[in-house]
């Protein structure tokens, strides 16, 4: 069973190769950070030693997300997620509890008008076409690179990923092409003018005789 490809941390400057969104010291800056100035402050309430001493114990049996896991996918967990939230009555009895890639988890808030999940973005879900977009990108986001792949099947590429969430999510249909080419199509723009569910585009990721070899929404 493959294991997730490792990314660059998210955290602005570092360098490191990490698993989730963030290497471990800024993944508990990030947390530290969510929990002072994010979090609903009555949910600390229902939050302390007793909840750390139970998401310790459960992530020992599964300690893969298991939502990736079910696709085939290693990925370790991150985030122990409560299928009925805390604050609408969920509990911390194990049969509520489940274990979540940091991108998994995130998606399920986004999904579920989170504001916390909205808010990382910048209000960009208030734009329906952006959450249009991201409601169809976000469902691969644990899918695996695979050169050449253009559809959930095969799994995605970077230009097969972007044609597909386009085209599927009814916001520019985008038939499968090369970064190169969705480039050819698109009118450049300055840093200033982007807007969220803009292209970025990427050159001299690899030999080739396109200037333009990768790309990103």
């Amino acid at each position: 069973m493959p294991r997730k490809p490792k990314q660059p941390c998210g955290y602005p400057g570092c360098p490191r190769l990490c698993d989730g969104r963030y290497c471990e010291e800024h993944r508990k800056l990030e947390a530290k950070r969510y929990e002072m100035y994010s979090r609903d402050p009555s949910v600390h309430r229902k939050y302390g030693r007793a909840w750390k001493r139970i998401r310790d114990s459960y992530v020992k049996e599964p300690p893969f997300c298991e939502q990736c896991f079910e696709r085939g996918i290693l990925v370790p967990v991150a985030e122990v997620h409560h299928k009925v939230p805390v604050s609408k009555g969920g509990t911390h009895e194990r049969s509520n509890l489940m274990s979540l890639c940091r991108s998994c988890h995130n998606k399920i808030h986004a999904e579920l008008g989170d504001r916390n999940a909205r808010n990382c973005l910048g209000g960009a879900f208030s734009d329906e076409t952006f959450a249009l977009l991201m409601g169809e990108a976000t469902k691969y986001i644990s899918f695996p690179y695979v050169w050449g792949g253009s559809s959930p099947s095969t799994s995605f590429d970077c230009s097969g990923f972007v044609c597909w969430s386009y085209t599927k999510s009814g916001v520019y249909n985008l038939p499968r092409t090369t970064a190169q080419g969705v480039y050819n199509k698109c009118v450049p723009i300055s840093k200033s003018e982007a807007k969220p569910r803009d292209l970025v585009f990427f050159t001299g990721k690899y030999q080739s005789s396109n200037l333009v070899t990768h790309i990103g929404i």
